[in-house]
């Protein structure tokens, strides 16, 4: 599978304000069958899932970091990719918390996640803002780019 770069991931964990207010905003937005797509070491679960999710799956391709997710009693976890998904995989909502701007190809990637929604399922995107601010540490964790709310929008499969 493919191996992380960055060393970041344990101390965002501690991040909770941030998560929290992150969550606070897609929580409404999350339900049904959940995927969360980069789930790195699972540190988004405790504040991502709610009641309202019935099942989640955590979507991860490093297989150390995928080791490390303790999923919840109506979750799994799956090393790999959105390439790796079947055509059955179906969701109501998609989660991409610090993920896409890792992806060379984020157009793709984002048509192939929208193509495992539900009729009416939703896409959420959280990434690092204003390529202005694109820094060493970025290039040093692996992102290819940060993003506008313009250029994030005009990514979006029809319909998202």
């Amino acid at each position: 599978m493919i191996a992380y770069l960055g060393g970041e991931l344990d101390l965002f964990r501690l991040a909770v304000t941030w998560k929290r207010y992150m969550a606070a905003l897609t929580r409404p937005h999350l339900q049904g069958a959940v995927l969360e797509v980069g789930a790195g070491i699972g540190a988004n679960l405790r504040f991502f899932r709610h009641a309202g999710c019935t099942s989640w799956v955590s979507l991860e391709p490093d297989v150390d970091l995928a080791a490390r997710i303790q999923p919840p009693p109506n979750g799994r976890v799956i090393v790999g990719t959105t390439t790796d998904l079947t055509r059955e995989d179906r969701f109501d909502g998609i989660l991409s918390v610090d993920v896409l701007e890792h992806i060379e190809n984020d157009r793709e990637e984002l048509d192939r996640s929208a193509s495992h929604l539900e009729p009416g399922g939703r896409l959420i995107v959280i990434s690092p803002a204003h390529q202005h601010l694109y820094s060493a540490f970025d290039e040093q964790v692996g992102h290819h780019r940060r993003y506008s709310l313009t250029d994030l929008t005009a990514l979006c499969p029809p319909g998202c």
